[in-house]
């Protein structure tokens, strides 16, 4: 073969130059020659690299163009599942889960996407003009559709404002609960205590009292309008 050739050429040139009689113009040939072998072994390793890492590109766009058609038809179908949860525990729990799966999902799909144009880039130092073509148009399909990730993440939002607005809520309702109770117990005690108080601090504990009702009812009318609008 021309490497058994080539080799024995070398050898037997590296051979001769151990003569101190050798002609002068053999070591610069076996060099020339030596030099040239070795770039002709690396364009050729080069080449059968570039030959084994297009041929994983064509098998790995083929298997990650239908992956991520089912992954997308996934999100689709985790789309449809999401709906409003009103009570603020199980909308807490569920919210999570739902953000669990989108970042699975958009994560899944965009590292399936980025794979296709790597795919798609190693291929296209080797195919021709017209394959690039069509290759090129079936990456923007695929890219169309990933546009369920928009959708998907559009939805938890709406999960996620829902979840803000109840905790809130729940919050304020807390807060009104406590305070009914702090005056009950204060208007308990200005009429137990009443007799034994002086007139104006009567009047001044019972007008507090009244200010302090009359600021909580304008958060309960603004609590039940929030009801309205949040709850069904």
């Amino acid at each position: 073969s021309k490497r058994n050739v080539v080799s024995d050429l070398i050898g037997k040139g590296k051979v001769i130059l151990q003569n101190p009689d050798k002609p002068k113009f053999l070591e610069a040939n076996v060099k020339r020659i030596e030099e040239g072998w070795d770039d002709t072994k690396k364009k050729a390793q080069d080449r059968l690299k570039l030959l084994n890492e297009t041929k994983d590109a064509f098998i790995g766009y083929a298997e990650n163009n239908e992956t991520i058609a089912t992954e997308v038809d996934v999100a689709d179908e985790e789309i449809k599942k999401i709906k409003k949860h009103f009570n603020l525990e199980a909308a807490v729990a569920d919210l999570k889960k739902r953000q669990d799966l989108y970042k699975k999902s958009n994560d899944t799909v965009t590292g399936l996407f980025d794979s296709i144009n790597a795919n798609y880039t190693c291929m296209a130092i080797t195919i021709p003009e017209d394959k690039k073509k069509i290759l090129s148009k079936e990456i923007k399909a695929v890219e169309a559709k990933l546009e369920v990730l928009g959708r998907f993440k559009e939805k938890v939002t709406k999960i996620e404002e829902l979840v803000v607005s109840l905790t809130s809520f729940d919050k304020n309702l807390k807060t009104i609960d406590s305070w009914m109770k702090s005056a009950t117990a204060e208007l308990k005690d200005i009429k137990e205590a009443s007799g034994g108080m002086l007139p104006e601090d009567r009047v001044a504990r019972t007008m507090d009292l009244q200010e302090d009702i009359a600021a909580k009812i304008e958060i309960l009318k603004s609590d039940a309008a929030t009801e309205l609008d949040l709850l069904p």
